[in-house]
């Protein structure tokens, strides 16, 4: 018995470094990881022309063979569109370092309200870190691996780039279904007006899009789209983009898609 006893403080020592030493190891091997993908990270590298969309969830929502784009800069953008975006995709963009814990809590307990997703925990640099980095790599699209290079690549996005200068690549990137790339695009495929000169409600109806281009589509699919809009219109209105007479009146307005125009040679 002496002996057992003699042992067991000796057992629980052990026990306590293993408990100490093992989170230490892991956080130290977690920073020589993110410190060599960091340096090794090149940001003016092109890749091919993608054959996968994702949605901002990592879901794959189409495959295509060739892009519909319109580069504009962020000043020829509507300011409605940009709000409209910034309310539904990413509130704290401007606050943020790149990700933000914050925000996925928010989206985690919105969802949770909801029943269903509403909102996506990925930031705007998160966004635009996956879909120019990451749809050419293999394997599931959310696996644990590459959310940490994501969000390095976020991270070292922030630390290169503006503010502006990554929503302007964002905006024009992003994925509007129908091969459209890119908020000109868009904004000329569905109403046939260029992006600058889009209406509250046609710009809440493009930024909800996005998230899900093959179910919120306005051509495909309205009531989606219209349902998809006053989400985007009740978070400007709660965030102090828009009065309440603004969200009404945009909500009132039904939108139709114009008519489809010829695909650019």
């Amino acid at each position: 018995m002496g002996g057992v006893a003699f042992l067991r403080p000796r057992k629980i020592k052990r026990l306590l470094t293993l408990f100490v030493l093992i989170p230490f190891i892991f956080l130290i091997a977690g920073a020589v990881y993110f410190v060599y993908t960091y340096y090794s990270i090149d940001l003016a590298r092109q890749l091919e022309e993608p054959s996968i969309i994702l949605d901002r969830d990592g879901r794959q929502v189409s495959r295509y063979s060739s892009e519909i784009r319109q580069v504009v800069s962020l000043d020829e953008i509507s300011p409605f569109l940009v709000d409209a975006t910034l309310a539904i995709e990413d509130a704290r963009f401007y606050q943020h370092f790149g990700l933000d814990p914050r925000g996925l809590a928010r989206a985690l307990w919105h969802n949770l309200r909801k029943g269903r997703v509403v909102e996506g925990g990925s930031t705007i640099t998160q966004q635009l870190a996956e879909n120019e980095y990451f749809l050419s790599v293999s394997g599931p699209a959310r696996s644990l691996g590459k959310k940490i290079k994501e969000a390095v690549y976020a991270i070292k996005l922030e630390r290169t780039y503006t503010k502006n200068e990554i929503l302007e690549r964002y905006l024009n990137r992003i994925y509007f279904g129908h091969g459209r790339f890119g908020v000109e695009a868009a904004a000329q495929y569905y109403f046939g007006k260029s992006a600058r000169d889009v209406t509250l409600s046609e710009a809440a109806m493009l930024a909800g899009i996005p998230n899900a281009p093959a179910i919120y589509s306005l051509r495909d699919h309205p009531d989606n789209a219209h349902s998809r809009r006053n989400l985007v219109l009740a978070r400007m209105e709660e965030l102090g983009y828009i009065s309440a007479d603004q969200r009404q009146e945009a909500e009132a307005q039904v939108l139709v898609a114009s008519p489809p125009q010829e695909k650019a040679a």
